[in-house]
C-alpha cells in the first residue's frame, strides 16, 4: 500500500464508513444549496420602494424578513363598550370580532385585524370589552442570493435604482459586503 493511501481517511475508517461520510457531506451541501435559494419568489426590496406583497408575512423560508408591527388595545366598559360592539357590529358583522376566525364572508379586510379576548353582552348590548387591533406589514423579504444581489448592484445614490438615472454615481459601496457574504459563507467552507 502506498505512503498516500495509508493515510487517507478511507482506508482508515473502512467502506461503510467511508460511504456514510461521503453520504452526510452530499447531503449537508444539498441542504445548503436549498438554504440559499429558498424564499426566492417571495422576495421584495427593503430600501426606495412600495412594500411586500402580504402573502410574505408569516414566512420562514428567508435570510431576513422586516416587518412592520402595531397593536393598539382597548378595555372598554358601559356606554363605550355598548358603542364599539355597535359599530363593530354594523362594520364586520359580529360583535365580538377575533381575527378572520369570527367573520362572516365579505367582511372589509381591517375586520380582521381586530381581536377581541373578552366580550360581557348583557341584554344583546355590548356591557365590556377588552379588544386590539393587530397590524403585521412585511416590509421586506430576501433570500441569500437576493441579499447578495441587492448588495453587489446597489448604487451609492438612493435615486438610482435602474443604473440609467443620471442620479447614478456607478459607484457600489455594498460590493465588499457582498463579497465578503459569498467569501465566508461559500468558498471559506470548501477551503478549510
Amino acid at each position: 500500500m502506498s505512503d498516500h493511501r495509508a493515510r487517507s481517511l478511507a482506508a482508515a475508517v473502512g467502506l461503510r464508513t467511508s460511504l456514510l461520510i461521503s453520504t452526510l457531506a452530499l447531503t449537508a451541501h444539498a441542504l445548503f444549496l436549498y438554504g440559499q435559494l429558498v424564499g426566492r419568489e417571495d422576495d421584495c426590496p427593503g430600501f426606495n420602494n412600495t412594500g411586500c406583497d402580504a402573502s410574505v408575512a408569516d414566512k420562514s423560508d428567508s435570510m431576513m424578513e422586516i416587518d412592520l408591527s402595531a397593536s393598539l388595545g382597548y378595555h372598554a366598559h358601559g356606554l363605550l363598550a355598548a358603542a364599539a360592539g355597535a359599530l363593530e357590529a354594523s362594520a364586520c358583522g359580529t360583535d365580538c370580532p377575533f381575527g378572520d376566525e369570527t367573520l362572516p364572508p365579505g367582511a372589509p379586510p381591517a375586520c380582521a385585524t381586530l381581536e377581541c379576548d373578552a366580550c360581557t353582552i348583557v341584554a344583546g348590548v355590548a356591557a365590556e370589552q377588552r379588544c386590539a387591533g393587530k397590524l403585521e406589514v412585511p416590509v421586506a423579504h430576501m433570500s441569500y442570493l437576493y441579499a447578495v444581489t441587492q448588495l453587489w448592484g446597489q448604487d451609492l445614490s438612493p435615486a438610482c435604482q435602474t443604473g440609467t438615472e443620471p442620479e447614478c454615481t456607478h459607484i457600489y459601496p455594498g460590493r465588499p459586503a457582498a463579497a465578503t457574504l459569498v467569501v465566508f459563507s461559500f468558498i471559506w467552507p470548501h477551503l478549510k
